[in-house]
């Protein structure tokens, strides 16, 4: 049948003809020419040449830097702002115009949680930015567990009253109630009235002389009774007199000016900033007074890697005294009875942080002390902080790198290995078919193996054999019913 053509020639050239070949050839010894092997062998691997070249080439993508300009803030200066509407800081030295703005920015790190460096959002045009390591004026902070330091204060109706050494050096003395009210829990925060102040009765003694001509922001205590920790072994909450010192636990914290090291990308309204180094160890000093707006004011400021950063030496009490108002407090902590807290804003919080979320009935989240109590302490600095980048009348811009996504073709030279070695076995196998003398069995060959393998006898001859037939065999294009043939002549006649 002349389908059996087209069967001939996946036979003599396929894929299946050329694996039948190598089959018989390599386990049974049917034909053991070097070349016919090679050319088969060459067939059969040509089955996965294209899934090799598309893995190989595939579309990719990369960020290329785009026309426009990123800008993010940060403070290189901090001065209060003029914003017209005056509310005025009384406290014992006298008075002076309060920061609206930071207070806000304190009081609400006080109650509220997740402050972090990476709520300041600049301007990106495109979906990605962003921005190398750059340094802004900050809020530092540190904390440590000074239980050790705990002393007793007094005695009220043969009941100690405890506090820590440092707050006793300077007679200050412990947060107390009336009517014989014992607080469980209490919060006192000093300040240094001004930069270069010395030591008052709100000034703890462990700071006496500014660190490099600066002061500390604040220093904050918190001492308290782990009541949930300290129960007897039939499982019940201890007494209310709480007389060993050992059992109650004591905090400190403290505030400081320092420079932050920041740095800052931006994804598809994801913004994530990062502190890469934290600055402290600068020499601050004074400038001149300044005539502003008929009042001479003072900027602290200190140089870092070629840049000056500075302050209004004015504030600096006043945030001190903000940071003690949401760091002062005091609560009382009843086992299995209503607990107090004074003022409520602050302490509850506060409280919770340090003790748990119920600190009297310890069936609540489990007490974190002295982490507790660090969080929302870096809450507040990071407030702080963030302020002080985003005040439009004193911050200054960081440029930063716009992105854009390009497609692009990505070849994978790995994929690659598979198709050069099959081009190589394909170059060998040319060459050594052109350069073949003993002739070569005709697997693939010219049309007229077709046609002499369909005569009686026919054969898998050589190229030579075949052609030498060739030669001698007459045929004739006749045309009949079924259209144009060739016709032996030899058998017509």
């Amino acid at each position: 049948m002349a389908a059996d053509l087209e069967r001939f020639d996946e036979a003599s050239r396929g894929f299946s003809g050329s694996l039948v070949l190598l089959w018989k050839s390599l386990w049974h010894g049917y034909y053991q020419n070097p070349t016919v092997l090679l050319g088969a062998m060459v067939t059969v691997l040509m089955a996965a040449f294209m899934t090799s070249t598309q893995q190989a080439v595939g579309v990719a993508q990369r960020q290329l830097p785009a026309g426009a300009i990123a800008h993010l803030p940060r403070a290189l200066q901090y001065s209060n702002p003029d914003t017209g509407a005056v509310a005025w800081d009384n406290f014992g030295g006298g008075n002076d115009r309060m920061d609206m703005y930071m207070r806000a920015a304190i009081k609400s790190a006080a109650v509220q949680n997740y402050q972090s460096h990476s709520n300041v959002t600049g301007l990106c045009p495109t979906n990605e930015c962003s921005w190398e390591e750059f340094t802004t004026l900050a809020v530092c902070t540190s904390v440590e567990d000074v239980s050790s330091s705990i002393v007793i204060d007094h005695q009220d109706e043969d009941i100690p009253v405890f506090t820590v050494q440092a707050l006793k050096d300077i007679n200050r003395p412990p947060l107390q109630g009336d009517n014989g009210v014992h607080f469980t829990f209490w919060a006192d925060t000093l300040h240094f009235p001004g930069l270069l102040d010395g030591p008052t009765r709100n000034s703890s003694a462990t700071t006496k002389v500014p660190h490099n001509g600066i002061a500390a922001l604040s220093e904050t205590y918190i001492l308290y009774y782990p009541a949930c920790e300290n129960r007897k072994p039939e499982n019940e909450i201890v007494t209310p007199v709480r007389s060993n010192p050992k059992e109650w636990r004591a905090l400190k914290g403290t505030m400081t000016i320092c420079l932050q090291t920041l740095r800052a990308k931006y994804t598809d309204g994801d913004m994530n900033t990062t502190v890469t180094r934290e600055i402290q160890n600068l020499n601050w000093t004074s400038k001149p007074p300044v005539d502003v707006k008929g009042e001479d004011l003072t900027q602290t400021c200190a140089e870092y890697s070629g840049e000056e950063y500075c302050f209004w030496g004015r504030n600096w009490s006043q945030y001190g005294r903000r940071i003690g108002e949401v760091f002062n407090g005091t609560a009382v902590l009843i086992e299995d009875g209503d607990d107090s807290y004074d003022p409520e804003d602050w302490m509850i919080t506060l409280a919770s942080d340090v003790l748990g979320s119920s600190p009297s009935s310890c069936n609540g989240s489990k007490p974190l002390h002295l982490k507790g109590f660090e969080t929302r302490f870096n809450n507040v600095a990071i407030s702080i902080t963030n302020a002080m980048r985003t005040a439009t009348w004193s911050n200054t811009q960081v440029h930063g790198t716009a992105w854009e996504t390009q497609a692009y073709l990505k070849i994978n030279f790995l994929w690659l290995i598979f198709p050069g070695m099959l081009y190589c076995l394909i170059t060998i196998f040319i060459f050594s078919t052109i350069t073949e003398r003993t002739g070569a069995p005709i697997w693939k060959s010219s049309p007229l193996a077709y046609l002499q393998c369909m005569g009686e006898g026919g054969v898998l001859r050589s190229s030579k054999e075949v052609e030498k037939r060739a030669s001698g065999w007459k045929v004739t294009l006749r045309e009949g019913e079924a259209g144009w043939r060739l016709v032996d002549q030899q058998r017509d006649e």
